[in-house]
Order: structure tokens, then C-alpha cells, then sequence
């Protein structure tokens, strides 16, 4: 073939339309299916010719030529009037030959093939249609694929399996003037059920194929012309669908890209969707191809050794990219709002990140980092919502501020050992964060650095810490455990960034010993503590909210002050026959505590202590109770509790509790006869119940009306209970008026 001093290969087209017809009902083991197809094809530029055949067989590899007449199986190209006559060989054109000769003598653009019936069975259920493309061009030519084949029919799903694929890629070399280059691309159709009536269905596909796009005029240059500087008028008149950059110049000097702005990037204007990049290019200028939408894949050479900054920011449509070995360092914002980029590959080479490289890359689910690699700067990650997984190398030394900013599925991440400080808001709004080491090099955490981590579970403090920023660890809420081995004092105040504020237990091991207490597991997941056989007061600073269940040892006998207030998923407590007190609030505002059996050996339940219990419907007490004291407060708004047995041993009600049970219909103190020696605080029968539903307090038929009367006083129920509390003695009741009881009359 003769060479010209400029390859001009445009655009080549080449559509298939197959329209696939049952032939009456499938059989048990065979069908017919009548093939007709339109092939149409224009080459205005690009020396590429097309070979298709029908293969069949049991599968897709073992397919083969089926016998017969050739005509009925086969189609060798169009009747082209290559140089030499209407005999030339198809596949070697004469080396004259031009563009025109290239095509049909006629200008026809469209010729049919016609492939009979093809007869599938069980031991032939597999047809292929095979296309070979060989390219004849002095470059290298790209042949791209737009089908419909998944949008078929939905009533064949499963029936009917269609697929496509390239055997070697897309991507054909040139030509070198003795061996012309291939690629195969085939569309597989394969019949998968043969129970399955097929009457009167149609399957339509519809292939279009676009061949070599390769033209220096498609792209403006700087004066000496080793610079790319945008793209032409004549690739804007071509509308292309596939676009080769060249790597070189006419005379084999290497190519850059020239950088652009933010108002005028490089490739301003892209309509391809696909790129490719040829070997030669060294560098991706600044802005190359900022904001180029339309852009959803590219191919970079193993010559381009930097990428710009900005180079692919806002390409929201470019899901994959793969850097070349070579590449050392990827600017700032390069691949800034590509909100498509699932996945990318770095090279072993790349040694530098820029700051908001990846920002917002919000499909982006895991990278992994290579060596060589020693900052990761800030907003590098930011806003990447999908990002998992992420592997960082030990080479890295410094995490900059927001690098991790806002990646909400990250679970888990390293950070190597050399780093010294963990700047502001890294992992702020990382909320699947569930565990995290702090090697032992980091002294300074920043400000917001972990805030709302809602999954982080349990931290360790280095020992080396010497500063942690304001806000740091706010919004942790399910932060059970820290372990401090820092100087630190850790107490839940701003000041040391909030740490513990939520926690369930927190070790300050300022001398560097190993804690003495004993672990206990809760439903698997979170723990408490104990020291000795008292439950230690933990847990001071705020709420917990990822216990559901405790179950205590035997042998713990105190519950103390607050140990497990605030629990809002609390649901279930069960408490060992050795437990005697319960401390002040221990339980308070366990909103989803339903129910409570306290053991006989309980003799007191301190002040507060099931407060605020709002789904706390029942209370019961041990056979032969020991209880003495229900302290201030101790029940009250627990608004879905309707009853309760007061034991026959308590001696002391206090202030306020049963405050706010506005459910409470009935107090049973039938075993409580010494009531003389029963003390009863301010308000300790104020229950807020309704007119329509009034607090019945039950008291022994032997009781002496005359001592409980004097004890019912308006100083224990309050004027606000008018008509709203009774108590029955055997068969009399009274009615509380407001300042006194009054007999009930029929």
C-alpha cells in the first residue's frame, strides 16, 4: 500500500441488523430459527475491512463452519473492485489501491446476507456470529460497539442467552506493509430452555461498529508543533465517537499536552466518549481535560510520567483509568467530581498525590496505595462516599487535614507507623469506622478529626500523645472502650476533644500498667467491667446506645451510681440472686427496658434508679423479698407501668416515686401491715394518673384505716390527685378529695 505524508482515517460504520423468528413451537430438543440481516457499511477514511461467518456448536469455543453451501453461511466482505480487477484478493488489496477502490464500484453502502435457517438442538444450542476486522491503515485503529442486545424482550430472559465480547480488545495495530493486524468481535446466541414454547417471538438486535479514528487535523498545536493545544474545527464536523491523540509528531519528536485553565481547558468541548492516548505522550497538561463529561474511557501510554491538576476534573462520566508504570506524581484536583470512577489502578512508580486528587469520587469503593507513596494530602479522599478499602504503605508519613472527610462506608483503615500527627476533620463523618489503630509515632490528634465516627467502637490512646484538638471525638456514640496510655486525663470535656463523653468504660493507664479488672462480653459486641463484686460507675460522661441485653455474673452484690444509665437500646437486665443494692439513676432513662425482676436479696433501690424508664410496664419482686428502701424518684415517668407490689418488708417510700406514672392503676401494699413504721416521702403517691383511670392503693383488711389515713396525707398524695387515687381496705373504699379521704358510697 502506498504511504502519504498524513494518514487521514476517519470515520467507518458498518451496521448489523439481525431479526431472529421462531418457527412454530419449540420441540423437546430442537428449533428453527429463520436469520435475515441487513449489513451496512461506509468507509470514508479508514482502511478496515469486515469478514463475518455463522459458527455453531455445543458451545461457544467448540463452535464451527457448519457444511453446506458456503453462500448460506458465510459472507466475505462486498463485492470490492480493488485494483487489479473484480478477482483481486479481498484480504490483500493491491498496493495501489486508494480510498474509493476500497468500496464498492457502485457506491453501494449496503448489501444483505442471507444465512437460511439455522436449526438449534441440544447438542448444537450455541450460535456465534464471528466478525473479523483488519485494518490496512498506517495506524492503529479502534473498533467500538453500540448494541441494544440488553435491552431484548424481557419474555425471553432465561430462554435465550445474547452475548458480546472482543477476543483481543478493541484496539487493531497498524499496518506495516506485509502483515495486516485483527481483531474478532463476536455475538453469541445460545438457547437455554427447550420446554419453552417460542411461537411467534422475535428477537431484534441491532450492531452498530465505528472503525479507526486517527487525524492530525483533529487538533490545534503550539508553533513548533511538539504541543497539543485543543482540539479543531474538523473534529467538531466529524463527531466521533472514538478519539486517538497522537503521541508524536511527523518527525518522531514526543508530544505533550498543553495545559488549559479552568475557563478553557484543553480537550474543551469533547463529544468522544473514548480516548486513547498513543505512546510518545510525556506529560497531561493542567485542565487537559477538565469538565469533559462525555468522556468514559481513556487509555494512557506508558510514555506519560505526570498527570496536571485538574487534568480530569469533572469527567462524571469516566468510571475506569488505568496509570501507567512510570507515572510519579498526580496533581492536585486530577481527578476532582469524577463521580463515575469506580476504579482506578496506580502504579509501583507514582510517589506523589496531590491535595483533593480524588475528592468526591463518590463511586469510588477501594484503592490501594502504592509504595513510594509518602503524603496523602488534604481533601485527597474527601466526599469519596462508596470508599471501603483503602491500604495505605508504610511509606506514608503524613495524613493532611479532611483526607478522609465524609467517606462514609469506610469501615476500617491503617495508618502506618511514622506518622506523627492525625490532623483536623481526617475521619470526620466517617460513620462505618468501627476500629482504628493510632500507631505508636502519632502526638497530636486534631480538631473534629473523628467526629460523628458513629461506628467507632473502641480506640487506644498512644502513649506519645500529647494533644488532642477540640471536637475530636464528638458524636462518637458508640465508643464503648479507650484505652489512654497518653499523660492525658480523659474526661469527656471539649478540652481533650470530647473523648469518653460517650463512653462505656475508660481506662487512663497513665503508668503504663496493664488494667486489673474483670471483662465481661455483652451480647458480643461491647463490654463492661468489674471491679471485685461491685459493678464499677462507669460510663459518667453521656449515653451508650449499643447494649440491648445485660446479664450479670453471680457473685456482683452493688450496682453503682449511674453504671448503666442512659442505655436507650436496653431492653432485657437480668440480675444475680447476690445483688443487694442498686445505686442512685443506675438505670435511669433506659427508655426501651420493658420489664425488671429485682431478686429477693435486693434491700434497696436507690434514688432515680429506673427514673425516666419509659417502656418499663412491669416490676417484680423475689419470693420472701428483702427489700427495705424504694428511694426518691425511684420510678418515676415510667409512664407504661400499670401495677406494682410493694413488699411486706420495705419500710421507707420516697419523695416523688411513683411521680409521672400516668399508667399506674394499681399500688398492691396488702403485705404491708406495720404501717406505722412505714415511712412515706413528700409526693411519694403522686402519680398523675387520670379521672378516668385512678391509682387504686390496695392495703390490708387488718390494717387500721385510722394509722393509713393519717399517713395518706395531702403531703404524700397532693392536691393534684383530686379524684385521682383511691385506696380500698376488704370491701370499703375511699376517694382522695383534694385535702382528705372520703367514703365511697354505691
Amino acid at each position: 500500500m502506498k504511504k502519504r505524508a498524513k494518514i487521514i482515517a476517519i470515520v467507518s460504520t458498518l451496521c448489523l441488523c439481525l431479526s431472529l423468528f421462531v418457527v412454530g413451537v419449540l420441540s423437546v430438543s430442537t428449533t428453527s430459527l429463520s436469520v435475515t440481516s441487513s449489513l451496512s457499511f461506509k468507509s470514508n477514511g479508514a482502511f478496515v475491512m469486515v469478514d463475518g461467518e455463522l459458527r455453531q456448536g455445543a458451545t461457544k469455543e467448540s463452535a464451527t463452519l457448519q457444511s453446506g453451501a458456503p453462500a448460506t453461511y458465510t459472507y466475505k466482505g462486498y463485492s470490492y473492485n480493488c485494483i487489479g480487477g473484480a478477482g483481486a484478493d479481498k484480504d490483500k488489496p493491491n498496493g495501489t489501491a486508494s480510498l474509493e477502490n476500497f468500496v464498492d464500484a457502485s457506491g453501494a453502502t449496503n448489501a444483505t446476507w442471507a444465512v437460511g435457517e439455522i436449526t438449534f438442538s441440544e447438542t448444537l444450542p450455541v450460535a456465534v456470529y464471528h466478525f473479523t476486522f483488519t485494518n490496512y491503515s498506517e495506524m492503529m485503529v479502534v473498533v467500538s460497539v453500540t448494541s441494544n442486545i440488553q435491552e431484548l424482550n424481557t419474555d425471553l430472559a432465561g430462554k435465550v442467552s445474547i452475548t458480546e465480547s472482543f477476543e483481543s480488545g478493541s484496539t487493531i495495530d497498524a499496518y506495516d506493509g506485509t502483515t495486516a493486524k485483527t481483531t474478532v468481535y463476536t455475538i453469541t446466541v445460545e438457547i437455554t430452555d427447550y420446554t419453552t414454547s417460542f411461537e411467534n417471538k422475535q428477537l431484534d438486535l441491532t450492531i452498530q461498529f465505528d472503525t479507526a479514528v486517527f487525524n492530525r487535523e483533529y487538533f490545534t498545536y503550539n508553533t513548533d508543533g511538539t504541543e497539543i493545544t485543543g482540539l479543531s474545527d474538523k473534529y467538531f464536523e466529524d463527531n466521533l465517537s472514538v478519539l486517538i491523540v497522537p503521541g508524536k509528531t511527523e518527525s518522531g519528536q514526543n508530544l505533550t499536552i498543553a495545559r488549559g485553565s479552568s475557563s478553557s481547558p484543553t480537550f474543551n468541548g469533547l463529544v468522544s466518549p473514548t480516548v486513547i492516548l498513543q505512546e510518545g505522550l510525556t506529560s497531561i497538561g493542567i485542565y487537559a481535560f477538565s469538565g469533559c463529561s462525555s468522556l468514559s474511557s481513556i487509555s494512557l501510554p506508558e510514555s506519560v510520567k505526570s498527570i496536571g491538576n485538574q487534568a480530569f476534573n469533572g469527567c462524571s462520566s469516566l468510571s475506569s483509568i488505568n496509570i501507567p508504570e512510570g507515572v510519579t506524581s498526580i496533581g492536585s484536583s486530577a481527578f476532582r467530581d469524577c463521580s463515575s470512577l469506580s476504579s482506578i489502578s496506580l502504579p509501583e512508580s507514582l510517589t506523589s498525590i496531590g491535595i483533593y486528587a480524588f475528592r468526591d469520587c463518590s463511586s469510588l469503593s477501594s484503592i490501594n496505595i502504592p509504595d513510594g507513596v509518602t503524603s496523602i494530602g488534604e481533601h485527597t479522599f474527601s466526599g469519596c462516599s462508596s470508599l471501603s478499602s483503602i491500604s495505605l504503605p508504610e511509606s506514608v508519613t503524613s495524613i493532611g487535614g479532611s483526607a478522609f472527610y465524609g467517606c462514609s462506608r469506610l469501615s476500617s483503615i491503617n495508618i502506618p507507623e511514622g506518622v506523627t500527627s492525625i490532623d483536623d476533620w481526617t475521619f470526620d463523618g466517617c460513620s462505618s469506622l468501627s476500629s482504628i489503630t493510632i500507631p505508636e509515632s502519632v502526638t497530636s490528634i486534631g480538631m473534629d478529626t473523628f467526629y460523628n465516627c458513629s461506628s467507632l467502637s473502641s480506640i487506644n490512646i498512644p502513649e506519645g500523645v500529647t494533644s488532642i484538638g477540640s471536637g475530636a471525638f464528638s458524636c462518637c456514640y458508640a465508643l464503648v472502650e479507650i484505652y489512654n496510655y497518653s499523660q492525658l486525663t480523659l474526661d469527656g470535656s471539649s478540652s481533650v476533644g470530647y473523648l469518653g463523653q460517650y463512653a462505656l468504660y475508660v481506662y487512663n493507664a497513665n503508668d503504663g500498667t496493664e488494667p486489673e479488672h474483670t471483662k465481661i462480653s455483652v451480647d458480643g459486641n461491647v463490654q463492661y467491667y468489674t471491679d471485685g463484686t461491685d459493678i464499677i460507675a462507669i460510663g459518667t460522661f453521656g449515653n451508650r446506645n449499643a447494649i440491648n441485653e445485660i446479664t450479670f455474673k453471680d457473685g456482683t452484690t452493688k450496682i453503682n451510681t449511674r453504671a448503666f444509665s442512659s442505655l436507650y437500646a436496653l431492653t432485657s437486665v437480668t440480675l444475680p440472686s447476690s445483688v443487694t443494692e442498686i445505686g442512685d439513676s443506675a438505670f435511669r432513662d433506659c427508655s426501651s427496658l420493658n420489664s425488671i425482676s429485682l431478686p429477693s436479696s435486693v434491700t434497696s433501690i436507690g434514688s432515680s434508679t429506673f427514673s425516666s424508664c419509659s417502656s418499663l410496664s412491669s416490676v417484680t419482686f423475689g419470693e420472701n423479698s428483702q427489700l427495705e428502701s424504694i428511694g426518691s424518684y425511684a420510678f418515676s415517668d415510667c409512664e407504661s407501668l400499670s401495677s406494682i407490689n410493694i413488699p411486706s418488708t420495705v419500710t421507707s417510700i420516697g419523695s416523688y416515686a411513683f411521680d409521672g406514672c400516668r399508667s399506674l392503676s394499681s399500688i398492691d401494699m396488702t403485705n404491708v401491715v406495720d404501717w406505722n413504721n412505714l415511712t412515706l416521702g413528700s409526693y411519694s403517691f403522686k402519680t398523675n394518673a387520670s379521672t378516668n383511670a385512678p391509682t387504686v392503693i390496695t392495703i390490708s383488711s387488718n390494717a387500721n384505716i385510722q394509722t393509713v389515713t393519717s399517713k395518706l396525707t395531702s403531703s404524700v398524695i397532693g392536691s393534684s390527685m383530686t379524684n385521682k387515687i383511691k385506696f380500698t381496705n376488704g370491701s370499703t373504699t375511699y376517694v382522695w378529695n383534694g385535702s382528705a379521704w372520703d367514703l365511697q358510697t354505691a
